[in-house]
């Protein structure tokens, strides 16, 4: 320790020139308690009267009555001492194994770093999956998968937060796939699930589940005239998707179905009543709609 002082304080001997004091009577109460032999005085900090007055921890051993022995040494603040003085393993006694354990424990901390970063990688790929595995890749919107966890969820809350499902599916589409290929086919489910996700609220939810079948849950404490309003909105602005003349106007049918107790408590015959209600609004011609409840084309 006296060699890296020397290299941090140059050629100085006096020790209130080597560590910071209040004051001439705070270097003599040192000494005396150095001396004293009190186990008390044993173990001590001070503090490096250089341009960074890092603490050294000491331990003192009397050996005789002016002689005792003092071993200094950095402790947790090695590493910042290594740095601010650029000390290197010469600057230290062969016996002083405090590189080494400096060495390790910033090799732990780099390890402890890699980890963290690991851990942060996997945890956000795990994300991405469960994202990915519950979004379809032509839309973005909510796959099956996805509608399953949110209508369960819904269907469980039905009676704090009224919804409707609403069954939607694009009227000669298969026409348009044959006609204009898959491509064009695309164009227009991506189309479609913009106008959608546009006419319903932010709090409503949008399921691509297949094809060119959608679900949506639309929630609203008055389901049946709102859902009307909402419906006619939607087959409206999907009839403004533009395709060759030959082929007319690209149209949709949708089923609605609204729980109550006639419907049963079951959410799968809630989906049961919706499919039947588009159906229904199919056999009517093209760009209807149907609430199961009343069984009516609209």
């Amino acid at each position: 320790m006296w060699k890296i002082l020397a290299k941090i304080l140059g050629n100085v001997s006096k020790i209130d020139e080597m560590f910071l004091f209040p004051d001439e009577f705070g270097v003599k109460y040192f000494l005396s308690q150095i001396f004293s032999g009190n186990p008390s005085a044993e173990r001590f900090l001070l503090r490096i009267n250089g341009d960074l007055p890092l603490p050294l921890r000491g331990q003192s051993i009397k050996i005789s009555q002016n002689i005792s022995i003092i071993n200094l040494g950095f402790g947790v603040h090695l590493s910042s001492a290594v740095q601010e003085y650029n000390l290197t393993s010469t600057d230290f006694s062969p016996s002083d194994r405090a590189m080494e354990f400096l060495f390790l424990h910033e090799a732990n901390l780099a390890a402890l770093s890699e980890l963290a970063r690991a851990n942060t990688y996997l945890e956000a790929a795990r994300n991405q999956a469960q994202i990915l595995s519950i979004t379809d890749p032509l839309t973005g919107l909510l796959n099956r998968r996805g509608f399953d966890s949110e209508f369960s969820a819904a269907f469980e809350r039905r009676k704090i937060h009224p919804f409707a499902l609403l069954h939607l599916d694009l009227d000669r589409f298969k026409e348009v796939n044959d006609l204009l290929g898959h491509s064009a086919g695309d164009r227009i489910l991506i189309e479609v699930s913009t106008i959608l996700t546009e006419e319903v609220r932010a709090g409503d939810k949008v399921f691509r589940v297949g094809g060119d079948e959608f679900l949506l849950l639309i929630f609203t404490p008055e389901p049946h005239s709102k859902i009307q309003k909402i419906s006619k909105r939607i087959i409206t602005k999907i009839e403004t998707i533009k395709l060759p003349s030959i082929l007319g106007k690209v149209s949709a049918s949708i089923g609605i179905a609204i729980p109550d107790e006639l419907q049963g408590n079951c959410r799968e015959k809630l989906l049961e009543f919706s499919d039947k209600a588009l159906y229904k609004a199919k056999s009517y011609g093209q760009g209807k709609f149907i609430i199961w409840k009343e069984a009516v084309v609209l």
